[in-house]
């Protein structure tokens, strides 16, 4: 059946029944309302999206992108958090996502060019590579967690130095004075290099001078099979009673690496986390951390991009979620 065939049998414009599938209700009556209601129901329609996507210009698609990760992006609980943000504002409204992770950024360039995508999500680009997606400005993008001074598109970031600042401090004040900072390759300017600043000012602002050399350990790829890898976390633990972790997953990661080796968490060595995925909660010990809304991070993204979309444009470029310390008890004070 067609909308055509519905409004014959309602005795009604195919415009009228139009309206009545698409919520627009101004001009039709009560009674109109519920006769076709009643044959949509009786007969099975069901409205073809597409075609109606097709004839307002819009393919009600968004385009989520992730980096790509050895493990898969969706084993990282931080994207999968994200994502129910995202899409739980999306599927409100009647948009549908299409999910690529990609090892380059370059990749997006062929999703624009090939693909019918309303706008894009972009995850964790870093700062030096956006001035490649300037021939794309006229694509709706929403960028999350993407450091660049000259961003002219929407950011939706979390307070990444301040967050840190309180981890180092929160370890500062329970006693400890010999501390370092481990996370994933540095990128500059990004999420980890202003959580670094972070780390670093609050040792300075204590007066206990900061030494790149000693006090930070970058790790590539975390491999808990990897000897090297391994030795390489045991010999920045040695002298040290604390160390903070750029992301819970990791910190979760290190923790075992450790207690394997003969650590009793927090009793030999305090740790604290960023992010407070759900698994923070459920670490042996309970991993305290620093907790950004990850949800409502892609709850913000999602709404600010179908607003730019149906040209509500926002008028703050860059929005930060604030951060807080969640007390667990991986972290011992000092006598």
């Amino acid at each position: 059946m067609t909308i055509r065939d519905i409004a014959k049998v309602v005795g009604v414009t195919p415009t009228t029944v139009s309206n009545v599938i698409n919520g627009n209700y101004n001009k039709v009556s009560q009674k109109t309302i519920d006769k076709v209601n009643k044959v949509i129901e009786e007969s099975g329609y069901i409205p073809n999206k597409n075609a109606r996507a097709l004839a307002n210009n819009s393919s009600k698609i968004i385009g989520v992108i992730f980096p790509k990760t050895k493990e898969g992006f969706m084993q990282n609980p931080f994207h999968a958090q994200i994502l129910t943000g995202i899409e739980k504002v999306i599927s409100a409204k009647e948009y549908y996502l299409m999910i690529k992770s990609i090892e380059k950024y370059e990749d997006i360039y062929q999703l624009m060019q090939n693909w019918s995508v309303d706008g894009f999500i972009i995850l964790s680009l870093i700062g030096y590579q956006l001035p490649k997606l300037e021939k794309f400005k006229n694509v709706p993008v929403v960028f999350i967690d993407t450091y660049y001074e000259e961003l002219k598109y929407i950011n939706i970031g979390s307070d990444d130095y301040g967050g840190e600042y309180k981890a180092a401090n929160h370890l500062l004040k329970m006693g400890h004075e010999s501390i370092g900072f481990i996370s994933y390759h540095i990128d500059y300017p990004s999420v980890i290099s202003m959580r670094l600043n972070g780390f670093k000012d609050a040792l300075e602002n204590k007066g206990i001078p900061f030494d790149y050399s000693k006090d930070v350990l970058e790790i590539e790829e975390f491999d808990a099979h990897d000897e090297e890898c391994v030795n390489r976390i045991l010999d920045f633990a040695k002298n040290k009673t604390g160390i903070c972790i750029s992301a819970d997953i990791l910190a979760i990661e290190i923790v075992e690496v450790l207690k394997d080796n003969g650590y009793i968490i927090p009793d030999d060595m305090s740790i604290i986390g960023f992010d407070n995925v759900y698994l923070s909660r459920y670490a042996n010990p309970k991993l305290t951390t620093i907790n950004q809304d990850i949800i409502a991070k892609g709850n913000i993204a999602a709404e600010n991009l179908i607003n730019m979309i149906e040209k509500n444009y926002s008028k703050e470029p860059n929005i930060k979620i604030q951060t807080d310390l969640v007390i667990r008890d991986s972290v011992k004070k000092l006598v």
